[in-house]
């Protein structure tokens, strides 16, 4: 049945029936002459590293920072490698400064030149630069030492401020760097990184932060409970399967 009010509508009754995908070959002519691409909505992918409660996401497929810079693969499109890993920040990178002029278009570096910037990005002046965070770390754990950025928008939750709002403290000196951003060194945190090409093929060791927790000292201490009560089972598991190839062995020979 069809009701017409602001628009056409479907309704079914008790004595509707109701068939699926029959071989008429008008409906399939009619569906063959369109791209596949241009009627159907492409899937949108889920980040799994943001699904699910405040803990999942602290120690979703939590690494340490040596397990995490020897990750390698030949084709990182084909995979999800995003990471969770806790450190402490030891300090700033030296001669890397705190913030960058980004082009509004692309959000690219822009170079300053004369009175104006220029983006390399776009080949051209952008009518519009936007100054933004980007904070390089070097931060450790007990396995290890690596560096990482802090990009505008962590950065600006992180901080509870914005770049211009800093560089107006500042008086001029923009190349100082403000006592907030300085006083994240010493502070542990857990960081979620989404490693690059670059850091899986060829092993650069600058990683880009998606986001940072605060760690709970209590869920930390179950963490490391569970995780050794887990590497005591595989233990088991190996042991056991070494004991299962050792007796096929034996019989092996007696048998030759």
């Amino acid at each position: 049945m069809v009701q017409k009010f602001y628009g056409l509508s479907l309704k079914s009754t008790s004595a509707t029936r109701l068939y699926t995908n029959l071989d008429i070959p008008e409906t399939w002519d009619l569906l063959h002459s369109h791209s596949t691409e241009e009627i159907l909505p492409k899937m949108m992918e889920i980040d799994k590293s943001t699904q699910g409660t405040m803990e999942d996401q602290m120690f979703y497929r939590r690494r340490t920072l040596q397990e995490l810079t020897g990750i390698r693969h030949d084709n990182p499109t084909d995979q999800d490698f995003v990471f969770t890993t806790i450190a402490t920040i030891d300090r700033l990178e030296e001669n890397i400064q705190w913030w960058y002029m980004s082009c509004d278009v692309c959000n690219k570096i822009c170079t300053k030149e004369s009175d104006s910037y220029y983006c390399s990005y776009c080949n051209k002046y952008p009518d519009c630069a936007t100054p933004r965070y980007r904070i390089r770390l070097q931060i450790s754990d007990h396995t290890g030492t690596t560096s990482c950025t802090l990009f505008d928008e962590e950065a600006k939750r992180m901080l509870n401020t914005s770049v211009s709002v800093l560089l107006e403290s500042l008086d001029g000196k923009s190349q100082e760097v403000p006592k907030v951003i300085q006083q994240l060194c010493g502070q542990r945190l857990i960081f979620r990184f989404k490693l690059n090409n670059k850091n899986l093929t060829l092993g650069m060791q600058n990683y880009a932060v998606k986001k940072t927790f605060v760690p709970d000292d209590k869920l930390e201490m179950q963490y490391l409970v569970d995780k050794e009560e887990e590497d005591l089972m595989d233990d088991e598991v190996d042991n056991m399967l070494k004991k299962g190839t050792t007796k096929l062995d034996e019989q092996a020979k007696k048998v030759t």
